[in-house]
Formats: C-alpha cells, structure tokens, sequence
C-alpha cells in the first residue's frame, strides 16, 4: 500500500523499478515507452538505450536459454528504437508529404539512425521479421528497389506468415512491373493463412 502513492503513473512506477533495480533493462525500456506514449521521443530513445546497454552488459552471465531470450528482447528494443526515429521524422517517415529542404535532411537522418537501429537488432537476433522487414521498408522508400526487394524475399522466406512484409513486397514487385509476380505473392499469403491471421 506504501507504494502505491508513489506509483501515480507509468512514469513513476518505472522509475521507482530503476531505483530499486538499476539492471533491469525492461525497466528501462518500459519507462522509454511511457516517454514514447506522451511525445517524447529524444528521452524515449535514450531510455531505450540505456535498456537496450543494460540487456547487453548482462548477456555473457546468462545461460544459453536465458541468452536467446535476452537477444530477442535486445533486438525488439533496437527495433522500437528505429520504429521511434522513423515516427519523429517529418510527415512521421512516410513518402508523399511535401516538405523543406531542413526537413528533407531530417528525414534522411532518422532514416539512417532507424536502418542503423535495424540492423543492430538483426545483430542480435537475425530472424527478427519486423527488424529485417522494416529494412526492406527503409529501403522501399529510399527508392532502392533491388535490395529492398531482396531484403522483402528474404524477411517473407523466414516468417511467410508476415502480412504487413508480404504487402510492401508485392507493392515493390508491382512497382517494377511485375504484377503477376505479386499477385501470385499475396495468393500464397492467402493460401497458408497469412492474411486471415494479421
């Protein structure tokens, strides 16, 4: 009961988790989702971080099955972490807004720090389908077509039933005039169940 007067929201509950326990990385990231969720995204990412460091430190005192859960949970945060960048961009990442040349550089930026995030977290955990599709995205929509295409194929091939991933790889098919190829994407998503399950 003594607590629960300190605990009035997210903020304060995490941080009061942090005081009494430092090392607890989803602590951390927890607290940087609460930032997340009121705007705040510069404090956010660094909560992130920090989880993201502390998760990191622990890593070799841990037991391989502790490890394997340990990297998949660095490389959820590496991906909130670019997830987090690419929504603080002008027009929040996504292509078809006009804006400024400074805004422009911003985009470019939070593209580069997210694609860097990204890829940490493939480090860690390699079949991370949302880190590895998210690539293929960044990459879609710098106009890379060849190797978002490829990074797509390859995110599909480790989690076929991955609905968002099948539909950016059939909008790449289709933007390279291969309709047909894309079509016949989507039907297989239907066919194993893919696009009634997300």
């Amino acid at each position: 009961h003594e607590q629960a007067g300190c605990w009035r929201n997210g903020r304060t509950l995490w941080e009061s988790a942090i005081r009494s326990e430092p090392k607890h990385g989803i602590a951390h990231v927890n607290l940087g989702q609460w930032y997340l969720e009121q705007g705040n995204t510069t404090y956010a990412i660094k909560k992130f971080k920090k989880g993201a460091k502390v998760m990191k430190d622990a890593h070799h005192r841990m037991v391989p099955i502790e490890q394997r859960a340990n990297s998949e949970c660095i490389a959820a945060t590496y991906t909130t972490i670019g997830n987090a960048y690419v929504s603080s961009a002008p027009g929040g990442g996504q292509g078809g807004v006009q804006i400024t040349q400074k805004e422009m550089d911003i985009l470019i930026d939070s593209r580069a720090k997210a694609l860097s995030s990204y890829e940490k977290a493939r480090e860690w955990f390699p079949t991370h389908a949302q880190a590895n599709c998210n690539i293929g995205v960044l990459l879609y929509q710098s106009g890379r077509m060849d190797e978002a295409e490829a990074q797509l194929r390859h995110t599909v091939q480790i989690q076929p039933m991955f609905l968002e991933c099948r539909r950016t790889y059939a909008a790449v098919l289709e933007a390279s005039g291969r309709a047909a190829e894309a079509r016949r994407l989507m039907e297989e998503g239907q066919r194993i169940g893919a696009l009634g399950r997300f």
